[in-house]
């Protein structure tokens, strides 16, 4: 016969396995879930950051002693033969060198326009129309910023205008502004007071007559060896233009950009991003680019992420470690907190309330920001989170397919 305190404890572990069943019953229908609805979310990527600008570029070689004026603008391409820029033995002799440029230029115009060959004579109609295209233009250009278009389409209009003039029958000829500037260029040649020398470029690239003693030392070659430390020396140092050299030509193949970066902030940086970036230039903001390597550095927080372009303009041929912006690709995604994000059979994904049960869905991860990812939009995968879905943000006990009380 089983005694009075075997009975008693048999009642106990009876009445301990009922309430912890009971117990686990109430956690497993009953637990109390947090949720939040999935909406859509668009984020760029943007960092604002100082860095290095590293190219191939070959110093032009040329001691001649006098005042240089040169063909062409800062980044304009040039080729073997290509003339860079003209020695002159005083300042004066440059400035009536330009004068008689532009009157040679002008003078051959109007002689063009006057040649017998030409129609427009009898199409004052088509002149016209010229006429407000390229008044259209240069209102275009304006509202652009882009200056050398400008002074193009402007040269185009006084050529038509002229053409005009012509065809309606306001001026017979331009024969008394030809002599003028024949009269004109005929005295400024007398005023120029001695010979020049032509130098002309020995390799195809991109001209430029910013010089600043780093165009042996900062190569594309060398980025591989560059530490940490030598690329924030060269961004905090204080270049300054060699004013005793012509010029330099960049090689034509693609260039370089070099920041530093810290371990945190860089997550997206992955090679074969494409990214623009803003160096400040009024007409280009968008200088497109690609990540062409991160590379992380022991002991060292940072790491150097170097990106490739092949843009080329005035205004960057004359900068080594100028600000920027980076902007990376603009995201849109669903959006989704890190507390809601689990994993199951290896797989990411969300626990999403449907009403009636918990289900498990994938999530398709295109960007990872701080305390939230950035989901793929995919609206034919139905085992895939979707826009408005319920998901489940704080819970115990979550399973797929679990009943909802």
């Amino acid at each position: 016969m089983e005694t009075l305190s075997s009975k008693i404890l048999t009642a106990l572990l009876s009445l301990f396995l009922l309430l912890y069943v009971g117990y686990q019953g109430y956690r497993y229908y009953y637990s109390p879930i947090k949720t939040e609805t999935v909406l859509s979310y668009t984020v760029q990527d943007t960092k604002r950051i100082k860095g290095l600008i590293v190219r191939d570029e070959t110093v032009i070689d040329d001691s001649t002693a006098g005042v240089v004026a040169y063909y062409n603008d800062d980044g304009v391409k040039v080729t073997f033969g290509t003339p860079i820029a003209e020695v002159y033995a005083s300042k004066e002799d440059v400035i009536n060198k330009r004068l008689i440029k532009d009157f040679e230029d002008e003078l051959k115009k109007l002689q063009g326009i006057q040649n017998p060959g030409n129609n427009y004579y009898l199409n004052s109609d088509a002149i016209s129309k010229q006429i407000n295209e390229n008044l259209y233009a240069i209102i275009e250009s304006n509202e652009s910023h882009k200056v050398v278009d400008i002074t193009y389409k402007k040269s185009e209009l006084l050529t038509n205008l002229n053409k005009k003039q012509l065809a309606t029958g306001v001026v017979k000829d331009f024969s008394n502004k030809e002599d003028e500037l024949k009269s004109e260029i005929a005295n400024l040649e007398k005023a120029v007071s001695g010979t020049s020398e032509i130098i002309t470029a020995d390799q195809v690239g991109y001209f430029s007559s910013y010089v600043d003693g780093m165009e042996q030392e900062l190569t594309v070659e060398k980025l591989d060896n560059i530490t940490v430390e030598q690329i924030q020396g060269y961004i905090d140092h204080k270049f300054e233009q060699d004013n005793t050299k012509v010029g330099k030509i960049i090689s034509q193949k693609p260039w370089c950009f070099v920041a530093l970066i810290p371990k945190d902030e860089a997550i997206n940086m992955r090679e074969g991003v494409n990214l623009n970036i803003d160096f400040g230039i009024t007409s280009f903001t968008d200088v497109p680019a690609t990540i062409l390597s991160v590379r992380e550095q022991k002991d060292d927080n940072k790491v150097i992420v170097t990106m490739s372009c092949d843009f080329m303009s005035p205004q960057l041929t004359r900068m080594r470690n100028p600000s920027a912006e980076l902007n990376f690709q603009v995201y849109t995604g669903l959006k989704i907190p890190d507390q809601a994000v689990r994993f199951l059979n290896n797989q990411r994904g969300v626990y999403v309330n449907t009403g009636s049960e918990i289900q498990f869905k994938t999530i398709d991860v295109i960007y990872e920001g701080t305390g939230y990812v950035l989901s793929n939009i995919d609206i034919l995968k139905k085992e895939q989170v979707q826009l408005f879905d319920d998901i489940v943000v704080e819970g115990t006990d979550l399973t797929d397919g679990k009943p909802i009380n």
